[in-house]
C-alpha cells in the first residue's frame, strides 16, 4: 500500500522572535513615542538626551531602519548610538559635513554615494579608517573624473613637497605617489565609476591597499591591461569582479594575460 508522502516542512520553523527583537521592532516603528525626538522644521529625528544605546541595539536599529536623511540625526553622537556598518546609498545628497560626522564612529563598513562630495572625502576616510574593512564608493564616471582632476592638483603638491624633503603623510609613504587611500585593514573595495582618464589614480589607489582580498570594479570604463600594476600589487586578492569591464578592452588576450598573473584568485 502506498501512503501519500507528508509535505516537507509541514510545521513552521521553531524560531520565534526574541523579546529583544520584538522590543526593538516596536521602537523602530514608534520612534517618537520611544527613543527619539522629532524636528518638524527639518524633518529629522534625534535621540532623546537621556538615551544611550549599546552597540547591539544600535546595530539592530541600523539594520531595521533605512539610513536616509531624516534618520541621520539618530547617529550624530557616537557616545549615544555607535554605528559601525553604514550603508549611505539612500542619502543621495550626502555632503562632506555629513560624512565627517558619521566617520567619527570609525565604521567597519562604509557604502556611500559621491554625487555631492568634494575630493576631500578621500582625506576624511584616511583620517578615520582605523577600523574600516569594507568600502564601496558609488557614483557616475563624470563626477569621479572631476574629483580626480581636482585631486591631482593636491597630489602634485604633496609629491613636490616630498621631493623637497618636506614631511610625508603616512609613515614613509607619500600621498599620491605611493598611496591615495590609506586603510590598513581594508579587505573589500567596490568602485563602479572609474573611466579610462582616471585609471592612473586607480592604480595608485590599489597599490596602497596591500591587504585587499575582494575587489569589485564592475561597470568601470577601464582597460584591464592599463591597471596591471595595481592589480599585481594585491598579493592577498582572492575575489575580483569585472562585470561589463572586459568588453571595454581592445585586446582580450592582453586582459587575460594580466588576470593570469593574479595567482591568489580563487
Amino acid at each position: 500500500m502506498n501512503f501519500p508522502r507528508m509535505a516537507n516542512k509541514a510545521w513552521p520553523p521553531n524560531d520565534p522572535e526574541t523579546l529583544s527583537e520584538i522590543c526593538l521592532a516596536y521602537c523602530v516603528k514608534n520612534l517618537r513615542q520611544t527613543i527619539c525626538d522629532y524636528d518638524d522644521e527639518f524633518d529629522s529625528y534625534c535621540l532623546k538626551p537621556d538615551i544611550v544605546l549599546p552597540l547591539s541595539v544600535s546595530d539592530g536599529i541600523s539594520r531595521m531602519l533605512p539610513l536616509q536623511r531624516p534618520y541621520l540625526g539618530i547617529f550624530k553622537d557616537p557616545e549615544q548610538c555607535l554605528l559601525k556598518r553604514m550603508n549611505l546609498s539612500l542619502v543621495s545628497d550626502l555632503v562632506d559635513s555629513d560624512l565627517i560626522r558619521l566617520l567619527a564612529h570609525r565604521p567597519v563598513e562604509l557604502r556611500m554615494p559621491l554625487a555631492h562630495l568634494s575630493y576631500d572625502f578621500i582625506h576624511y576616510i584616511n583620517i578615520y579608517s582605523d577600523n574600516l574593512q569594507s568600502l564601496a564608493v558609488l557614483g557616475s564616471r563624470p563626477v569621479f573624473m572631476e574629483l580626480c582632476h581636482l585631486l591631482n592638483e593636491d597630489i602634485t603638491w604633496y609629491v613636490r613637497e616630498a621631493n623637497r624633503g618636506g614631511p610625508e603623510t603616512a609613515g614613509n609613504r607619500v600621498f599620491g605617489r605611493d598611496y591615495i587611500l590609506s586603510c590598513p585593514r581594508l579587505r573589500s573595495f567596490t568602485l563602479n565609476c572609474v573611466n579610462q582618464f582616471s585609471s592612473d589614480n586607480l592604480v595608485t589607489i590599489l597599490c596602497g591597499l596591500p591587504s585587499l582580498t575582494k575587489l569589485d570594479l564592475s561597470d568601470c570604463d577601464i582597460k584591464v591591461e592599463k591597471i596591471e600594476d595595481g592589480l599585481c600589487s594585491l598579493k592577498c586578492l582572492q575575489i575580483l569582479r569585472l562585470h561589463n569591464v572586459l568588453t571595454v578592452s581592445n585586446d582580450i588576450k592582453s586582459s587575460f594575460n594580466v588576470l593570469a598573473k593574479l595567482t591568489t584568485l580563487r
